[in-house]
């Protein structure tokens, strides 16, 4: 559960900086992209950010909504 509290934490504050505007969705997403590496189908990269960041249209709150619930999609598949 800690590890759940931990990312839910990191989630908010990057949500934060995107408030105010010190940088974009598109700008995190590509920060997120070269320090995660390559990106392959399927991988947890894959199932989590680039997996919200697919489903946005004009609303960046949308991104970090879908963030949160794959990511606490994954960790209750991982629990079982």
């Amino acid at each position: 559960m800690e590890a759940t509290d931990d990312i839910s934490y990191c989630i908010a504050d990057l949500e934060d900086a995107v408030e105010k505007n010190i940088f974009t969705i598109e700008q995190l997403y590509q920060h997120l992209r070269q320090e995660w590496g390559e990106a392959i189908t399927g991988d947890l990269f894959d199932k989590t950010v680039v997996s919200a960041f697919r489903k946005i249209d004009s609303g960046g709150d949308q991104f970090f909504m879908y963030l949160r619930v794959l990511t606490a999609l994954l960790n209750r598949s991982d629990l079982e």
